[in-house]
Formats: C-alpha cells, structure tokens, sequence
C-alpha cells in the first residue's frame, strides 16, 4: 500500500531528524492514536471539584485580564 506522507519540520527534534532522512520510496511503519498500540491514559483521573459545594475565590492576574481560581479552606 502506498500513502503521501505531507510534514512540517519544526525545530531539531528527533521527528524532524527523521523527517529529513526520509525519502521517495522508502518503507516506513507509522503509528495511529494512542489506542492502536494499547496504551490508555494515566490513571488516576483528575479530581473534580463540585463547585457548587466548595466555596471557591478568584484572584485576578494581569489586572484582571485573566482570573485565577483555587479551593478555600
């Protein structure tokens, strides 16, 4: 089977390393997401905070441009 392989390089990282030692014809093995080599996402899953249970206060950042947000005691 053949595939067009279309990529961008960015930087000097390994991808790009092998980006540029690869050319016409050459037999390469690409991998899919995550799930076709078995892998899953780390374990435990985030803690969620029911905000309407805990009492929450906002800092402003930046003059107010963003807002940042943690748990009160």
């Amino acid at each position: 089977m053949r595939t067009s392989l279309l990529a961008y390089l960015h930087s000097d990282g390994p991808a790009s390393a092998w980006l540029r030692r690869v050319r016409a014809g050459d037999r390469v093995k690409l991998a899919g997401p995550r799930r076709s080599i078995g892998q899953r996402p780390p374990n435990p899953p985030p803690q969620v905070v029911d905000l309407t249970a805990a009492r929450v206060q906002r800092r402003p950042i930046l003059g107010g441009l963003i807002n940042e947000y943690s748990q009160a005691a």
